[in-house]
C-alpha cells in the first residue's frame, strides 16, 4: 500500500483554494450585538425604581454604543420579560411589579389592585344607553330587535398609568336605573347589592389581540405592540346579565387561575 501524503495546510490553499472555508462567524456579530446590550441594560434596570423612566432612546444608543436598531431589540425583549414597558409619547418605564388578576374572583379592580399595594383610579370614558346589535342579541340570548343595552366604557389606571380599558354591556330594561350610580366601582358589587342578582356563573374567552389605534392610544402603548383582551359572559342562574370586555396591556398583568383536582 502506498503511504498516503498529507499536504501542510498553506500548501492545500495553494493547489485547492475553494476546498475548505475556515469563516468562524463572530459569536457578536452585529446581527447577535442586541444580546450585549440587553445584558447591560437588565444590570443597570437595579439602580432605577418601579415606573421610573429610562433616559431617551437617543441617550442610551450613546451609552451603549449601538445602533437604535440593535437598542430596540434589546427593550423589546426586555419588555416581552415584563421588565421595562413603554408609555407612546412618554418613553420606557421601569415595571417591577405586574397586576396579579384571578380570573375566578369577583372582586373590582380598585379592591383586587388595592389589595396588592397599587392605587388604582378609574376615568369614565362615556356611560349611555345603545340599541341591540346582532352581537348582544346572540350573547344574551335575546330576539327582540328593538331592545336596548347600557354600555359603560371605563379606562383603568395603576400609579396614573393606564392598563385596563373596559366595556360593560346590561339590558336596559332590567337595570334601567343603572347610569345613576357611581360606575368607577364594581358593576358586581351593584348589580348584587342594589338590583339583587347574584352571579352564578361566568364564561371567559381569553386571547392576544391588535386593537384599534382608539384603544392604543387610550393605554399609551406603541402601534405594533399586541393587548390581551378578555370576554366574559356572566349569568344569573341560566341567564345572561351582562357582558364585558376587556384590553389589558400584556406588560401590566398576570392573569392567573387555581384548578382544583
Amino acid at each position: 500500500m502506498r503511504p498516503v501524503k498529507t499536504l501542510a495546510l498553506t500548501r492545500l490553499f495553494l493547489y485547492y483554494p475553494y476546498a475548505i472555508d475556515l469563516h468562524f462567524p463572530n459569536p457578536r456579530s452585529p446581527d447577535m450585538r442586541y444580546l450585549d446590550v440587553q445584558k447591560q441594560l437588565e444590570n443597570d434596570l437595579q439602580h432605577y425604581s418601579d415606573h421610573q423612566l429610562l433616559p431617551s432612546e437617543r441617550n442610551l444608543s450613546e451609552k451603549y454604543q449601538c445602533s437604535r436598531e440593535t437598542l430596540r431589540k434589546a427593550l423589546e425583549n426586555l419588555r416581552t420579560e415584563g421588565k421595562i414597558f413603554k408609555n407612546k409619547n412618554i418613553g420606557w418605564l421601569i415595571n417591577r411589579h405586574k397586576i396579579k388578576y384571578d380570573l375566578k374572583s369577583t372582586l373590582g379592580f380598585s379592591d383586587y389592585t388595592t389589595q396588592q399595594g397599587f392605587v388604582p383610579t378609574t376615568q369614565i370614558l362615556s356611560s349611555t344607553i345603545i340599541p341591540a346589535t346582532a352581537q348582544l342579541l346572540d350573547i344574551f340570548g335575546l330576539d327582540q330587535a328593538n331592545l336596548q343595552f347600557i354600555e359603560i366604557v371605563r379606562l383603568r389606571f395603576i400609579h396614573d398609568i393606564p392598563v385596563l380599558l373596559e366595556y360593560n354591556y346590561l339590558p336596559y330594561q332590567q337595570f334601567a336605573n343603572l347610569l345613576q350610580y357611581d360606575l368607577s366601582q364594581s358593576i358586581v358589587h351593584i348589580v348584587e347589592n342594589d338590583f339583587a342578582i347574584h352571579y352564578s356563573s361566568s364564561q371567559i374567552s381569553i386571547k392576544y389581540s391588535h386593537i384599534s389605534n382608539e384603544e392604543k392610544n387610550h393605554l399609551l402603548i406603541p402601534a405594533h405592540q399586541s393587548a390581551v383582551k378578555i370576554e366574559r359572559i356572566s349569568k344569573s342562574q341560566d341567564q345572561v346579565i351582562e357582558f364585558d370586555i376587556e384590553i389589558w396591556r400584556d406588560d401590566k398583568v398576570e392573569l392567573l387561575l387555581e384548578i382544583q383536582n
